[in-house]
C-alpha cells in the first residue's frame, strides 16, 4: 500500500461566535429597568431579586463572549424580577395618624385617663410600624383604631376637628400612592 498525510486546518474558532449574538432586546429591557423603579415601593426580598437579575444581565451585556442563549437567559430572569415586585406595605396613613396623636398628647386640657388611651393608642401603632413584617391587613388595623381614639377626641372638641381638617385639606395626592390617597378620600 501507498501511504500518504492527511493535513487538516482548522480556520476560525470553533466556540460560538459572540459577533453574531443580538443583544438589543436585553440591552432595551436593561434600560426601561434601570432606575425606574424606587426601592422604597417594595418589598426587601424582591428587590434583591431584581438586583441581582438586573446586574447579571448587565454583565451578559458587557460580556463580549456572551452566547445567545446567556443573552435570553439574562432577559428572562430580568423580566421575572421586574414581574415579581411586590409592593411593601404602605405605612403613610399610620406615620400621619401618628403625628396627629402626638401634637394632640401635648394638649394640656386632656385628663389623665384620655390621654393614657391615645398614648396606648399611638404606643401600639408605633410597634407596627417598627414592624418590618407588619402585613398591611396590620397596618390598616393600627390605623383604624388610633384615629377611632383621635376622632373620639375630636368630637369633644370642634377646635381640633377644624384643625384636622384643614391639615387634612393641605395634603397633596401626589405625596401619596393610589391606594393611600384613595383610602384618606374615603375617609
Amino acid at each position: 500500500g501507498s501511504t500518504g498525510s492527511v493535513t487538516i486546518r482548522l480556520t476560525g474558532n470553533v466556540e460560538e461566535q459572540p459577533s453574531d449574538v443580538d443583544k438589543t432586546s436585553l440591552k432595551a429591557l436593561i434600560a426601561a429597568v434601570d432606575g425606574k423603579y424606587d426601592e422604597t415601593r417594595y418589598t426587601a426580598a424582591s428587590w434583591k431579586a431584581l438586583t441581582e437579575a438586573l446586574n447579571a444581565a448587565k454583565a451578559v451585556v458587557a460580556d463580549a463572549a456572551a452566547t445567545e442563549s446567556q443573552v435570553f437567559d439574562a432577559y428572562l430572569a430580568l423580566v421575572a424580577a421586574r414581574d415579581g415586585l411586590t409592593y411593601a406595605p404602605d405605612k403613610s396613613l399610620l406615620t400621619l395618624a401618628v403625628e396627629i396623636a402626638e401634637d394632640l398628647l401635648k394638649d394640656e386640657s386632656l385628663t389623665a385617663a384620655t390621654k393614657e388611651a391615645l398614648q396606648a393608642a399611638v404606643n401600639s401603632a408605633k410597634a407596627v410600624l417598627d414592624n418590618a413584617d407588619a402585613t398591611q391587613a396590620e397596618i390598616n388595623a393600627e390605623y383604624a383604631a388610633l384615629m377611632t381614639r383621635i376622632t373620639e377626641l375630636v368630637k369633644a372638641d370642634k377646635t381640633l376637628l377644624r384643625q384636622l381638617i384643614a391639615a387634612a385639606d393641605a395634603l397633596t395626592e401626589e405625596n401619596y400612592r393610589p391606594s393611600s390617597w384613595a383610602n384618606l378620600q374615603a375617609v
